[in-house]
């Protein structure tokens, strides 16, 4: 949609003081003061046409509007009496049903209604509540804000905001989550599956393939068992002199008493001391049987 600005030629410099008025479709309009009336003409011009608007109701007007009309109501020599000239006009057309300010005066808000829009941008600027659960979604504490969050829990902001935006599962161990007003979580959206995606059919298992799957299943099933890989070994718990403290069914099981990331805890134990995290050492247990 084309919309036709009209603005008064003005000179670069000097700047200009004053009140202005915006008169949308010649019946709609819209009080303010500025400093410097030229920039700011040039500004509303690039806010409406990109978009930008910061009142509601110059947004509507400007919706269903042809033309802009641009004026400069009074020139103000003396910038301390500009807010009280803009608060002069808007009150001697408050009330007026085409009055597009929010409110009565140059610096209040005073009876400003907010969208549901804008009531959430504003929430997100005054700091959103963060919710911490585990992996279980068992709710430990609730932050403030995003920054309140990231201050108790020693996690940078960007991997915060990257579990928030769903990115990524935990940080350190936790799951973030933002809060509706009624204190539930936001949770991810749910990803629709693509139907046009065809699933992957298995091939016949040759006669070869079976025999050996014969082989390894009575192979598990006498005395002598096949080693179990690292991944599903036991896990044993041992101090610094090397005596036994606890026991594990398999790396994740440990990970899980630790509360850190599976992968992370393999690279841990494979750092410095191998095998030592925390002050104690992990190893798995020898024998597979247990």
């Amino acid at each position: 949609m084309f919309v036709y600005f009209t603005m008064p030629g003005m000179l670069q410099n000097p700047n200009y003081a004053g009140v202005y008025k915006l008169t949308f479709d010649g019946r709609r309009f819209y009080i303010g003061g500025t400093l410097n009336l030229r920039a700011r003409f040039h500004k509303l011009k690039h806010n409406m046409t990109n978009g930008i608007f910061k009142n509601h109701k110059v947004k509507a007007a400007y919706d269903s509007c042809a033309s802009v009309k641009m004026e400069i109501v009074e020139m103000v020599d003396n910038h301390d009496d500009l807010g009280e000239r803009e608060t002069f006009y808007i009150q001697s057309f408050w009330g007026n049903p085409d009055l597009l300010n929010r409110a009565p005066s140059a610096k209040g808000n005073t009876g400003m209604r907010l969208t549901p829009e804008q009531r959430e941008l504003l929430r997100e600027r005054t700091g959103t509540p963060i919710g911490k659960y585990t992996r279980s979604g068992v709710l430990i504490e609730i932050y403030g804000s995003i920054a309140e969050a990231v201050e108790k829990n020693e996690i940078t902001g960007s991997d915060l905001r990257r579990v928030l935006a769903f990115e990524g599962r935990t940080s350190k161990g936790f799951v973030y989550r933002k809060l509706n007003v009624d204190g539930t979580p936001i949770l991810p959206p749910i990803r629709p599956k693509d139907p046009k995606k065809p699933r992957k059919k298995r091939a016949p298992l040759s006669e070869e393939v079976k025999a050996r799957m014969r082989a390894a299943h009575q192979k598990r099933a006498t005395d002598d068992p096949v080693p179990l890989p690292l991944h599903t070994k036991p896990m044993i718990k041992l101090d610094k002199d090397g005596t036994e403290l606890d026991r594990f069914d398999s790396i994740g099981a440990l990970a899980r008493h630790l509360n850190v990331d599976n992968a992370n805890l393999r690279k841990m134990l494979k750092k410095g001391r191998k095998g030592y995290y925390k002050g104690y050492f992990y190893f798995p247990t020898p024998d597979a049987n247990l």
